[in-house]
């Protein structure tokens, strides 16, 4: 097989790169970071594809998806490379984006598209597959080792063209499935099964001693519940009962207690208040039965004040026609009596015609005038006489009344009669107060004897109440005290006893339900046990046919095995002959006795004994690693043999080491040299080896 060209649309750092290869070696020449590694990279992909990584890997060193995802389009990612297979050529195109993956196998010269069963190469190029890629043709910086992986699959290779005379054949899996029936047989799996079988069927058949157990626990304990059932009736019966009913009447008892005791200190306040009342009427009684008679001297003051205003007006209105009677008479005598008898006298002598008789005429008229003034006078006197009587009798009166006036003033400790009158207004209100007093003793009689017929009412129903519960002949807070107690202490033990009962009925509920649980749960147990034992008989038979089938496998095991030990000595014998000539070529026959072992490790000849590589310099186990991949490659993939991609793999390669293995490429059919040196292309032209040069 050949690559013929490569094209790297977008991977990495390249975007539309073309590179031409030829048969045998190129030499792809490019500094640190030219890009070598990268093209390496993308041939192996275009063979095996890119898988992304996910979780903690992704974005880490081994991610390779994200690590060459294109640096200038992430967008695209792929490329092609075209290859020719016993002179066929084809065209691998691959697109290595998450949300395009394609792979695609064109035939150049029809341009047919070739279909892959399941997309392998190992379709197309027989025996490719990534572990042998990896570790037969494509060598890495420092990676000229192998894997246990690589080691396996040579191992299967041998042994399926060693026993089965075919490649189609794979031995490995069928010694693989051998050992897998094996190990199913001796796994113990069906011993296992019977052991645990057995041991649910002992549990099954305690499980049916447990049945039986429950059911006499849970008969028992419904007969218990039947039993507190009656006994919380009972209980709550008597709860409803007369007289535990009467328990609520305690707060309305007490209720009564303290209005009881509010009526009795309302009643001693009435009682003070009425004895009170009375000693203030007793008083005012008093002071009216030694003030009876001011009402009648009050009434004979009064009359004595009528009669002496009366007295007193009749004695000034005498006193008064006296002063004008002497007024009047003293001008109307003189003017009666003096005056006409001394005008009639002059006129008796002026014009009497004997004038010896006027003058003891007019002494006689005069004489008569003066009898008749003295008569009007006497009798004035006399009416005057007659007033001075009536004012001396008026005057007595007065003054008896004044003096009877004084007595009843004096009587009562006054000064005068408005003082005597405000007396009778006190004595008034007395009679009033002393009234409104009788009728306000009359009312609080009523309202004590109420108050007194309630106080023994409530005592009644107090007392009747309380000698349903204690024995107490009276009525006092200590009673009172003690009745509250006896009925407090009375509920408490009947709601103890209650809830005790109903604690003991709903634990009893809860063990039945319990119990009634743990046997629903063993209803399938009796159902289950047969069928157990019906499996186990089942196994115990199946186990004895197992045992007969172990034995057939273990021989068949026996008889691979010993074929595969002459098989891998005569496979192995070539594979270390194969191995031991290239590494003569590449050593210049410095080494050229190798052994093999079943794990591919190495051990070399020296001085009659064999040592393992691990001893020799890094150069000399690079030699013999290149010698065990280029062989194992010839084995794997003799019919078409790949190109060899060698990325700086000559690194602790001395100059002669390096010309050996220069030399032995030569004889390949198609190498990519990777490098960032000009020693192998200095060799090269040395050795006069043909190359074509790549410059990245």
């Amino acid at each position: 097989m050949y690559i013929n060209k490569l094209r790297i649309n977008y991977f990495g750092k390249f975007k539309d790169l073309e590179i031409e290869l030829k048969p045998g070696i190129n030499l792809i020449y490019g500094e640190n970071e030219a890009g070598k590694s990268t093209i390496h990279t993308f041939i192996k992909g275009i063979f095996f594809g890119i898988e992304r990584l996910r979780g903690r890997a992704a974005n880490s060193r081994d991610d390779i998806y994200n690590r060459y995802l294109p640096w200038s389009y992430p967008g695209a990612y792929g490329g092609s490379m075209d290859i020719t297979i016993n002179e066929k050529q084809y065209r691998l195109q691959r697109s290595f984006h998450t949300s395009d993956k394609k792979f695609t196998i064109i035939d150049l010269v029809s341009g047919r598209e070739i279909n892959l069963k399941e997309g392998h190469i190992s379709e197309l190029i027989a025996g490719l597959t990534e572990a042998t890629y990896n570790n037969t043709v494509s060598i890495g910086q420092l990676k000229a080792s192998t894997d246990t992986q690589f080691a396996s699959q040579v191992q299967n290779y041998i042994a399926n063209l060693s026993v089965a005379k075919s490649n189609e054949v794979d031995v490995t899996k069928a010694v693989k499935y051998l050992n897998n029936k094996k190990k199913s047989l001796e796994s113990k799996q069906i011993i296992s099964q019977l052991k645990d079988l057995q041991e649910l069927i002992d549990e099954e058949m305690a499980k049916e001693e447990k049945i039986e157990e429950l059911s006499v626990k849970l008969k028992t304990l419904l007969s218990e519940e039947r039993k507190l059932i009656k006994e919380n009736n009972r209980i709550l019966h008597n709860v409803q009962s007369d007289d535990a009913q009467q328990w609520d009447r305690l707060p309305a008892i007490l209720e009564n207690y303290r209005i009881y005791k509010q009526m009795i200190k309302e009643g001693q306040q009435l009682e003070q208040q009425y004895s009170e009342t009375q000693k203030q009427l007793s008083i005012i009684e008093s002071d009216i039965s030694s003030n009876l008679s001011l009402k009648e001297d009050i009434k004979e003051a009064e009359q004595c004040m009528q009669d002496l205003s009366l007295y007193k007006g009749l004695l000034s209105e005498k006193s008064r026609q006296k002063e004008e009677r002497r007024r009047s008479h003293q001008s109307r005598s003189i003017f009666i009596t003096i005056v006409p008898t001394i005008a009639i006298a002059l006129l008796t002598l002026f014009l009497g015609k004997f004038k010896g008789l006027a003058i003891p005429v007019s002494i006689l008229i005069l004489i008569i005038g003066f009898v008749f003034y003295n008569l009007i006078r006497a009798r004035f006197n006399l009416s005057l006489k007659t007033i001075d009587s009536e004012c001396e009798s008026y005057e007595m009166q007065i003054n008896a009344l004044g003096s009877k006036l004084k007595h009843i003033c004096k009587k009562y400790m006054v000064d005068g009669t408005d003082k005597l009158i405000k007396k009778q207004e006190e004595y008034l209100k007395n009679y009033y107060t002393l009234d409104h007093g009788k009728e306000q003793l009359k009312s609080l009689k009523k309202r004590m004897d109420d108050l007194e017929d309630s106080r023994d009412e409530l005592y009644e129903i107090i007392m009747k109440y309380m000698v349903q519960f204690i024995h107490e002949d009276i009525l006092t807070d200590e009673t009172i005290e003690k009745l509250a107690i006896t009925i407090r202490h009375q509920k408490e033990e009947m709601l103890q006893k209650q809830q005790e009962v109903s604690r003991q009925l709903e634990n009893c509920r809860i063990s039945i339900e319990r119990l009634r649980w743990e046997l629903s749960d063993l209803e399938d147990n009796e159902r289950l046990l047969q069928k157990h034992m019906q499996k186990y008989n089942e196994l115990l038979n199946k186990h004895k046919e197992d045992e007969i089938e172990l034995q057939a496998v273990m021989l068949a095991l026996e008889t691979i095995e010993e074929l595969s030990i002459e098989i891998h000595d005569d496979f192995g014998m070539q594979l270390n002959e194969e191995v031991s000539r290239i590494i003569r070529n590449v050593t210049n026959n410095k080494y050229k006795d190798i052994k093999l072992d079943e794990k591919l490790d190495l051990k070399v000849g020296w001085e009659g004994d064999y040592i393992p590589i691990s001893k020799l310099s890094f150069g000399t186990m690079d030699q013999l690693y290149f010698a065990l991949r280029m062989a194992v490659a010839d084995l794997l993939l003799g019919q078409e043999e790949m190109p060899l991609l060698l990325d700086d793999s000559f690194a602790f390669y001395d100059d002669n080491r390096l010309k050996s293995a220069l030399l032995y490429l030569a004889s390949r059919k198609q190498v990519l040299l990777f490098t960032c040196h000009t020693r192998e292309e200095r060799v090269l032209a040395e050795l006069q080896i043909p190359y074509n040069k790549v410059i990245l």
